[in-house]
């Protein structure tokens, strides 16, 4: 048991006050890069594209490369009961916004 479960916090949802011994919900979320919808054939690695990744480099502009994420992020968090039963309904938070973006 966490530190965090056992004495008075409040919930990283609502921000309401939860009493030591009061019932909560501990939430861990983990985010990860996906697997490659593309694999790699052995025909892809016999093949010679040196020239070609050459002339694609010369035609790009001279740009800053992005930063690159990290491959994964955790988090916990606490919720209250009732952050914790509309998570269970709605883990995106989607119901009602009538778009996806």
């Amino acid at each position: 048991m966490s530190s965090a479960s056992r004495s008075a916090c409040a919930c990283d949802r609502c921000g309401c006050h939860l009493d030591r011994g009061a019932l909560r919900y501990e939430m861990r979320v983990g985010v990860r890069l996906a697997p490659s919808a593309r694999l790699i054939t052995d025909e892809d690695l016999d093949e010679d594209n040196l020239h070609e990744v050459a002339s694609i480099l010369e035609s790009l502009p001279d740009f800053q490369p992005a930063p690159v994420e990290p491959e994964g992020h955790h988090a916990a968090f606490i919720l209250c009961p009732s952050c914790c039963r509309r998570w269970r309904r709605d883990p995106l938070g989607m119901q009602g916004s009538g778009s996806r973006h």
